[in-house]
């Protein structure tokens, strides 16, 4: 079902643009202004604030893309190699986790969060609905990386070992600006929306 749902999505996408400051994809040769858009995010007593993506520059950043019910989200979750990772590079990285769906509710996903250890400090919802279309996400389990000035260099659609074997040397190419490195370890397209 959430597949037809995407399915009729893309095919009804129309122009959006403004959404962006900057061109995704841009990201294999650098440049641009990086990605930037509005999410409302979830604070610890359940109630939401806007928070612009372009307020997390300085760090690499991490999107993670996903709704409450994913099962490859909470297996992931679970093995806690999202986790480590991020207690590992917390100084230089953060994580956002942005629930797709506009009905949501904060406390839901506040408790998600609690039930799954997930230590991480954003926790997000897109009320828009635009983002999977925007950023041309291929399914919801997906993880997008902005480097420091937002623009991103990476993309993983779902592969579970793939965080807890290679996010480390991802980020640590990205903290070298090695980003010609990245393309040997591509396993989903970082696709040009601009």
């Amino acid at each position: 079902m959430a597949a037809l749902v995407l399915g009729v999505v893309f095919i009804s996408a129309g122009d959006r643009s403004g959404l962006f400051s900057g061109n995704v994809g841009q990201t294999m040769k650098g440049g641009g202004n990086g990605v930037d858009f509005s999410v409302d995010m979830v604070l610890a007593d359940g109630s939401t604030k806007p928070l612009r993506i372009s307020e997390l520059r300085g760090k690499i950043v991490i999107l993670e893309f996903t709704f409450i019910g994913c099962s490859a989200c909470e297996v992931l979750h679970t093995t806690g190699y999202l986790q480590n990772v991020y207690e590992k590079f917390k100084e230089k990285i953060e994580v956002v986790t942005i629930y797709i769906y506009k009905n949501t509710d904060p406390h839901t996903i506040l408790q998600y969060a609690k039930t799954y250890g997930l230590n991480w400090k954003y926790f997000a919802i897109d009320r828009s609905g635009n983002l999977i279309i925007d950023l041309r996400i291929p399914n919801l389990f997906t993880h997008i990386f902005l480097d420091e000035d937002g623009v991103e260099r990476f993309r993983n659609p779902g592969a579970i070992n793939f965080v807890k074997t290679t996010y480390p040397t991802i980020i640590d190419l990205m903290l070298q600006k090695k980003y010609d490195e990245l393309e040997k370890y591509h396993v989903g397209e970082i696709i040009d929306v601009g």
